[in-house]
């Protein structure tokens, strides 16, 4: 009996584990012999990504699951369905599409601030590879640029979902975290992405920011911790990016907010040298400042800088 029968039998039986093993053991021959829809199984895999369980999914759906409803086989292929859920999938498929064309696509949109276009471009790396953690995160980030918090925080944890070692899902998360003022959450994300990727600066960077804003309702006795934290935090995540204007802007911030100018001006002029448009109007003080210290009591910016790029995230 060759593959193509025992595979149909298997699948007409509902015979998960038979039709993994056959799966498992089928040649490159034999899948491109056993197609879905017309589409040789071989391809399947190849554009998708495929695991062989997520084939026998799509074969044998779980009682339950979106997929669930199949109509018979076709006598005239061994194992092609007139009507399928994924019609999205097979026509991408169809038209040369593959996840990583898509995936590509989002990462450009992104880099050039083309946000709708970027989650357009994800969302079809996710049809095409549906368990795709890095396409979701990717996604949620471009959500929470156009301000779509709660949108950003579904596909951010969807990513962790998937994949509970993906750093950019976990500090996706926090930005929006960070937004509701959710301080110890937004820190405890920092710390997991912080683990996972110890090298990317922007959860060093967006810890620091929570830990400034807890500064603001902590009691007297705990404050002096929690600064030295978080200008902990800006100064690893410098070291890490030395042109990392918003961690020179927020560690000047924490020196400030300490009353210690003779090092925050530094930081606020590295900031502003770094990224001229950091708070225009504090321009002219911080200039001021820096010429003449004795005039360093202008009044210091209240709010840290979190809307950061992902960068090597």
């Amino acid at each position: 009996m060759d593959t193509a029968t025992r595979l149909r039998l298997a699948v007409e039986q509902k015979d998960r584990a038979a039709a993994c093993t056959i799966l498992k053991n089928a040649d490159a021959d034999d899948l491109n012999v056993i197609t879905i829809d017309g589409i040789p199984m071989g391809d399947i895999i190849r554009n998708l990504s495929a695991s062989v369980e997520e084939l026998v999914e799509l074969l044998i759906p779980v009682a339950g699951s979106m997929t669930a409803e199949r109509p018979t086989m076709s006598p005239s292929s061994p194992l092609s369905y007139q009507e399928v859920q994924d019609a999205e999938v097979i026509q991408h498929m169809l038209e040369g599409a593959t996840w990583q064309d898509a995936y590509d696509g989002g990462i450009a949109a992104l880099a050039e601030s083309r946000y709708e276009d970027a989650i357009d471009e994800f969302s079809k790396a996710i049809c095409l590879k549906p368990r795709y953690a890095e396409a979701y995160a990717e996604r949620g980030w471009a959500q929470y640029r156009l301000m779509e918090y709660e949108k950003a925080f579904t596909d951010c944890c969807d990513a962790i979902r998937i994949d509970p070692c993906v750093a950019k899902g976990y500090y996706g998360r926090a930005l929006v975290r960070m937004v509701n003022k959710q301080c110890d959450e937004c820190i405890t994300d920092c710390n997991t992405a912080i683990r996972l990727q110890p090298e990317v600066p922007d959860p060093h960077c967006l810890r620091g920011s929570a830990r400034l804003v807890q500064c603001r309702f902590a009691i007297d006795r705990t404050k002096s911790g929690l600064f030295a934290q978080a200008i902990m935090d800006f100064t690893e995540a410098i070291r890490l990016r030395p042109e990392y204007a918003e961690a020179y802007y927020n560690r000047g911030l924490a020196y400030g907010e300490q009353g210690d100018m003779k090092k925050a001006i530094p930081d606020f002029a590295e900031a502003m040298r770094l990224d001229p448009s950091i708070e225009k109007t504090y321009l002219s003080g911080a200039v001021q400042a820096s010429v003449d210290p004795e005039s360093a009591e202008a009044s210091v910016p209240n709010t840290p800088r979190v809307f950061t790029l992902p960068g090597d995230l």
